[in-house]
């Protein structure tokens, strides 16, 4: 009968939880809550690390170069060196464009003068119009043709001058051909 009674608290023991069990079951719902709050809490912040990483990797990373150039002049040499050459070209430049302005004004005097020499003279509204013609209202297309009516005339001159000459030298030879031929003739 004791192995029955003992199998009977067996299978009661079987059949009915311990306290313990009861204890650790009563306080399951509040621990599962506990761990599915905190499973998502553990969840949101896996996600946001994955997002950071995911965006540092997508970005790359721009790092700022800044470069610097300085001049800096450690010897009074140098600034006086590099202060007389601005000086000197500047200088230069002023004596350039002076000296450009009195070769084209000494150019345009000189095609003046060419143009009197072809016009035999010049009388005082010619000179007039000459000023105008050059003056402050250059009219560059009337120079151009004036220049070129000069260099034709000077030409036509310089060509004639040329018959000329040949022709004074073919009536000089004509000449001496003739006196050659008369002591010739004279001779015989």
């Amino acid at each position: 009968m004791l192995e029955k009674l003992s199998e009977g608290q067996e299978q009661i023991r079987k059949n009915q939880p311990d306290l313990k069990t009861l204890a650790a079951l009563a306080g399951l719902p509040g621990q599962l809550e506990r761990n599915a709050v905190s499973n998502e809490a553990c969840g949101e912040r896996i996600e946001a690390a994955a997002k950071s990483v995911t965006d540092a990797v997508a970005k790359p990373t721009r790092s700022i170069h800044r470069h610097l150039h300085t001049f800096d002049i450690k010897s009074n040499w140098v600034l006086f060196t590099m202060s007389g050459l601005i000086l000197w070209t500047i200088f230069s430049l002023f004596i350039i464009d002076k000296l450009n302005n009195a070769l084209a004004c000494h150019s345009d005097n000189d095609l003046k003068y060419r143009h009197i020499m072809m016009k035999g003279g010049i009388t005082a509204e010619g000179v007039a119009e000459l000023q105008h013609l050059f003056g402050d209202n250059r009219d560059e297309r009337e120079i151009k043709e004036m220049r070129k009516t000069v260099e034709q005339y000077e030409q036509a001159v310089t060509e004639q001058a040329e018959k000329i000459q040949q022709a004074n030298l073919n009536a000089t030879q004509a000449k001496q051909l003739q006196q050659k031929a008369e002591t010739l003739k004279n001779k015989k």
